[in-house]
């Protein structure tokens, strides 16, 4: 995972003057000191994971010089779909979402619409593009209009916060 984690960071972002970002992948500009406040939805296993990739996001941004303002939080979520034990994405269902956002306290649930955007790993639906209990992306949207569900890569992964 270290390899990975490397590349994530310095093989995706390239740099072209003190005022903005561009994107090896896709070319797209991103200005500096723009605000983005991000939720991460992960499985229970790669929670740690994406805790430490978050941080070397921000260190990355401070060695920069980038004042991008993120305001990037990682959740996970417990499998109660499939009895707690499991703790894989590829596993995670829309009832294993509800279960956690109805366990967030009323003044999380009011914080949670200041989010921008929130990421969950896209393989949580099959190739129908159904979850384990045959909710759609539409049941997540119907929630919370700015969930993104992102492939598993850290490219994906920084396209969404950049």
């Amino acid at each position: 995972m270290k390899k990975l984690s490397n590349k994530i960071i310095s093989g995706v972002c390239t740099f072209k003057n003190n005022d903005t970002v561009f994107t090896e992948s896709d070319s797209r500009t991103i200005t500096k000191n723009c605000t983005k406040n991000i939720l991460i939805i992960t499985s229970e296993y790669f929670y740690e994971t994406m805790i430490g990739q978050v941080e070397k996001i921000k260190n990355f941004c401070v060695r920069k010089t980038l004042n991008l303002n993120f305001n990037l939080k990682v959740s996970y979520l417990k499998n109660y779909f499939l009895g707690g034990n499991v703790k894989v994405a590829g596993l995670m269902t829309y009832y294993d979402f509800i279960s956690w956002y109805n366990g967030q306290s009323s003044l999380n649930k009011k914080e949670f619409a200041k989010y921008d955007r929130i990421l969950i790993p896209n393989i949580i639906f099959n190739k129908d593009g159904l979850t384990l209990d045959n909710k759609t992306q539409n049941d997540f949207l119907s929630i919370y209009e700015n969930i993104r569900f992102i492939d598993p890569y850290g490219k994906s992964f920084l396209r969404e916060i950049f």
